[in-house]
């Protein structure tokens, strides 16, 4: 891909677009539409490229298709790829939220209850320029989302990978894209505690320096105790 020109690469990005029509895409399984939405994917042109609009298009319908890792692909792709005002987005946030809000293990290919804190950490920062963009989406559907996504990352963020802690302090802020969740506070301060394996690696030198000082102490009463046996007996041979 890398090795391709420029004008190749436009002209075969055009031809797609024109070719994979709203009516062909959707007889394409969701896989096929994943890969159209992740060829389209490209810095300059990605806004505009009419693959990536088709793509968009068919994937605020197929929603309820992809699964966990392919729903996670495509939301990166367009928070990525397409302007903050474009229409799919806000539909794909909502779904996400309403997914959160009512996902359960065994629920669906797109089950959130199965989401790890580090996807729900990466769906957070992905979507962040979106979401603090005030005309991307309609207020309702920013808020929504937000709630639901901070009130799953509260519930996880002991489990939280620490490269990721920082950033979503940041989108904390008033100004960021978690401003306006209600436990905006109470989510930041919990972002600030230390991954538990941290602690218990500071929690095993503690108890070896501690059982340093009583090694030292059980030789240096071994050693009075044998002094007091050979006084003994020289005194007793001496009798």
């Amino acid at each position: 891909k890398e090795h391709v020109d420029a004008s190749v690469a436009e002209a075969l990005h055009a031809a797609a677009g024109e070719a994979l029509t709203p009516s062909r895409l959707a007889d394409l399984p969701a896989s096929d539409i994943v890969k159209a939405v992740l060829a389209s994917k490209r810095p300059a042109e990605a806004a505009r490229s009419a693959l990536l609009e088709a793509a968009a298009k068919e994937v605020v319908v197929r929603l309820s298709d992809f699964g966990l890792p392919q729903l996670l692909l495509v939301t990166q792709v367009l928070a990525q790829g397409v302007d903050a005002t474009h229409d799919a987005l806000p539909k794909v946030l909502d779904y996400w939220r309403e997914k959160m809000r009512t996902g359960k293990k065994g629920s669906g290919p797109a089950d959130v209850g199965k989401l790890s804190a580090e996807q729900l950490a990466k769906l957070a920062l992905w979507v962040a320029p979106v979401v603090r963009e005030a005309s991307a989406m309609a207020g309702q559907v920013k808020h929504r989302f937000v709630q639901a996504v901070g009130e799953r990352l509260l519930s996880e963020s002991r489990e939280v990978p620490e490269a990721f802690r920082a950033q979503l302090r940041a989108e904390c802020r008033p100004e960021g894209a978690l401003g306006c969740f209600v436990k905006r506070e109470e989510l930041f301060k919990a972002l600030l505690w230390k991954p538990k394996q941290r602690q218990g690696q500071a929690r095993s030198r503690s108890r070896s320096r501690e059982g340093a000082p009583a090694a030292t102490t059980v030789g240096t009463g071994s050693a009075a105790k044998k002094k007091k046996r050979k006084l003994s007996k020289l005194r007793n041979g001496r009798g």
